[in-house]
């Protein structure tokens, strides 16, 4: 349908995006906001109970409380991984949730310039137009 419309015209239509990109990224970044929103609601119970004088790492709680929280987040980000980005605003949405749950350390620390997850920080970074802080040791100066 897309190749269609823009056939004969001798260059692509940019203002016309298929019904499909719209549906997909919009569905994909209510759920990157649903697991933004999931996160902060868990960490805020962890604090609660922690200002309550309460042990936030008891077994009964991580079990009950902390544990199904988790597997929902994963079952929600396992979702958001099968969906494809088609735009920027998808991309995004995606790179904000590698950088919630990224294991790289955070802004201006040395990492291990072949770990995965210092790739994954470093592009989330450059997607969301932030300095992704990332020090590869042996590499004077450099900064990913």
């Amino acid at each position: 349908m897309y190749a269609e419309r823009c056939a004969g015209r001798g260059e692509a239509d940019l203002s016309y995006a298929p019904p499909r990109v719209i549906e997909t990224d919009a569905q994909l970044v209510a759920l990157a906001d649903a697991i933004e929103a999931e996160h902060r609601e868990t960490e805020a119970i962890q604090v609660a109970r922690e200002k309550a004088g309460q042990d936030a790492f008891a077994p009964d709680f991580i079990e009950g409380t902390i544990q199904p929280r988790v597997r929902k987040s994963w079952e929600m980000r396992a979702r958001l991984a099968s969906l494809p980005a088609l735009t920027l605003e998808g991309w995004r949405a995606k790179a904000r949730i590698v950088r919630l749950f990224s294991n790289a350390p955070d802004r201006d620390c040395e990492v291990d310039g072949d770990a995965d997850e210092a790739m994954a920080w470093s592009l989330a970074c450059d997607l969301l137009g932030e300095a992704s802080g990332v020090v590869v040791p042996g590499l004077e100066g450099a900064k990913a």
